[in-house]
């Protein structure tokens, strides 16, 4: 039996390996406030006015990302072909989590159906359909802040994601 199971081919879950060969994330450039939020946000644009300053692109993504699927509501791009293709697979792949995290949402939206990794492109679809629609919220988010209080918009989200949260929390108590 031992021999059986050290014969056997291993599998190579490794961010890396998983995402060899796989498109680039986009974002809707064609959009111009999308645009510019990213560049402020990421530091293409110096601002020190957002949550996101001197993060990279793939970190607003995938916030965008969860947020789009939280709301459940994803959102197609204004013109598919103007898509901005330039967050790189490569950093998300050192970021293990936010991979998983993509691949979590795309097998989810297949009911659990691993085939999804055979197509790449799809998995990337739903993610950026999914960031599409929670950038928007991203924007809404930081359209609060005050000089003040940069970051207003974004506590005003978590309390209310927290509040939304709270059942999950609350387990009844059962004695046995």
């Amino acid at each position: 039996m031992t021999d059986e199971i050290t014969s056997k081919k291993k599998i190579d879950l490794s961010a890396k390996k998983i995402v060899a060969g796989w498109p680039s994330v986009g974002y809707d450039g064609e959009n111009e406030r999308v645009r510019e939020f990213y560049a402020k946000a990421s530091g293409t644009v110096k601002s020190r006015n957002s949550m996101f300053a001197q993060k990279k692109l793939a970190d607003i993504f995938i916030f965008a990302m969860a947020l789009g699927k939280n709301a459940g509501i994803k959102k197609d791009y204004n013109k598919k072909s103007d898509r901005k293709d330039t967050i790189n697979m490569d950093y998300i792949a050192t970021q293990p989590e936010y991979l998983w995290m993509m691949i979590a949402i795309a097998i989810e939206e297949y009911a659990g159906n691993l085939e999804i990794f055979q197509e790449p492109r799809k998995i990337i679809d739903i993610c950026e359909q999914y960031a599409n629609y929670g950038i928007e919220l991203l924007m809404e988010m930081e359209g609060r802040a005050s000089t003040s209080d940069p970051y207003i918009g974004y506590e005003e989200k978590f309390d209310e994601l927290l509040e939304n949260l709270k059942d999950w929390w609350t387990v009844p108590y059962v004695m046995i």
